[in-house]
């Protein structure tokens, strides 16, 4: 079971102008401490879409969306 809580929203913007949210996720620490040393980078952090998409965090104010490969820049 995921245990993802919400930890804030960041308006981004793809190459069109359209504006869209990166929402930023973290793992309730009961689960942290279940997890792994062999897990991935940061797994009790991750960002998605609204609709669950993951998107990867290339620094604070860009982000890649992972089916398209298109870069989204905060606003």
């Amino acid at each position: 079971m995921d245990n993802w809580k919400n930890t804030s929203v960041i308006l981004c913007v793809d190459r069109s102008g359209e504006q869209l949210s990166v929402i930023e996720q973290s793992k309730d620490d009961r689960v942290k401490q279940t997890l792994s040393a062999s897990s991935s980078s940061n797994p009790s952090r991750r960002f998605v879409l609204g609709n669950g998409a993951p998107v990867k965090s290339l620094d604070v104010d860009r982000f890649m969306l992972l089916d398209t490969k298109e870069v989204v820049t905060r606003i």
